[in-house]
């Protein structure tokens, strides 16, 4: 027997939207078939996250009788990938991918499990004003914000996604962190370099940083950090300034993200990104990519510009978000065997998309 909710192909045991832990929505008669089923049935039920920066996706699961064992994989939400524009970009800032945390868990027929399903962030907008939404789960995704001034500069990094979590009752008993964003460029000179923007992946153990930015033209340069990500229950440290040989500079930190209990559901929620905005002579502008929520939530990216003044030429960039942290409950009587690793759910930076939505699958042998 399997079967697989989500949004676009529900069925009879599809979980519906919900937008609070606590109240989670399901359909009538979801959970009672699981309970009644036979012995020596296997099956396989997966809980697909929302669109990109949407409420999770919540709802329960009942151990079927006779069952004593169940794999559950849980896949944190990918960050969202930023959008650049002119210059010599040599790489966008692709999103990063959620973690996926895999464990085997010793059961008892009617234990009740509780999971909350990840989204994405979505990607860098391609109109002005508008900030990128960070994905919603346990812990969300951090937002990358709009550099509004001018208003016709839209380089804008992506929001990081949100976590995935399974709780046992009341117990957690594991968390897959998101993904950070991806950061972005700007420039107004032909000669300009931009490199090295991407986000941060939710990998084993879910601690890879964001990734710097490096902008360079007519011999200046400016290097900026992305955020760090989370480690255990503490968030990542936002993005700082890194190096530069030119005076003409203007730097914003992002946001450090929160630790576990601050967040949404318990988790944490990564950094906010930052921004920075050019004037009319030289129109460029860039925000960096939101932190991924999970268990702690990764840290914001930074955002720095750079400009000739002799020439009216400028160049902006901004880093990527760092990593939501995971997390195993440390209880061998129930955990059997736990591995963590990537996801395959990033935003892809040609073009721009936003990140895929995390999931959690269950599986149960006959």
């Amino acid at each position: 027997m399997t079967t697989t909710p989500s949004e676009s192909n529900p069925a009879r045991r599809t979980l519906l939207t919900a937008g609070a832990w606590s109240v989670p929505i399901i359909a009538t008669g979801a959970v009672a078939p699981f309970a009644a089923a036979s012995c020596g049935e296997s099956g396989t039920i997966t809980f697909n996250g929302g669109t990109a920066g949407t409420a999770a996706v919540t709802g329960t699961w009942i151990v079927p009788p006779c069952i004593t064992k169940i794999t559950v994989s849980i896949a944190g939400g990918g960050g969202g990938a930023g959008r650049s524009f002119n210059g010599q970009m040599t790489q966008q800032g692709r999103g990063a991918a959620g973690a996926l945390v895999t464990v085997t868990l010793n059961v008892t027929p009617g234990q009740t499990f509780n999971v909350i399903a990840a989204s994405g962030g979505r990607s860098g907008p391609s109109s002005p004003d508008i900030a990128a939404a960070g994905g919603q789960g346990y812990g969300n995704g951090g937002i990358s914000q709009d550099p509004a001034t001018p208003a016709s500069v839209s380089s804008t990094g992506g929001a990081g996604g949100a976590g995935s979590a399974l709780r046992l009752g009341t117990t957690l008993v594991a968390v897959a962190g998101g993904g950070g964003g991806g950061g972005s460029a700007d420039a107004n000179a032909s000669n300009a370099n931009i490199t090295g923007i991407y986000g941060g992946n939710g990998a084993s153990p879910g601690t890879a940083a964001g990734g710097g930015s490096r902008a360079d033209f007519n011999g200046f340069n400016v290097q900026q950090t992305g955020g760090t990500s989370a480690t255990g229950a503490t968030g990542g440290a936002a993005g700082v300034a890194g190096t530069s040989n030119n005076t003409n500079i203007a730097r914003t930190f992002g946001t450090a993200g929160g630790n576990s209990g601050t967040g949404a559901n318990a988790g944490g929620n990564g950094g906010t990104g930052a921004s920075v905005s050019g004037t009319n002579s030289a129109p460029t502008g860039s925000s960096s990519g939101g932190g991924g929520g999970g268990y702690a939530g990764g840290g914001g990216g930074s955002a720095a510009r750079i400009w000739d003044t002799a020439n009216s030429n400028a160049s902006a960039a901004g880093s990527g978000g760092g990593a939501g942290s995971n997390f195993v409950v440390s209880n061998p009587t129930l955990i059997a065997t736990s591995t963590q690793g990537a996801a395959s759910n990033g935003g892809t930076f040609s073009p721009p998309s936003s990140g895929g939505s995390g999931f959690v699958t269950i599986s149960w042998p006959a």
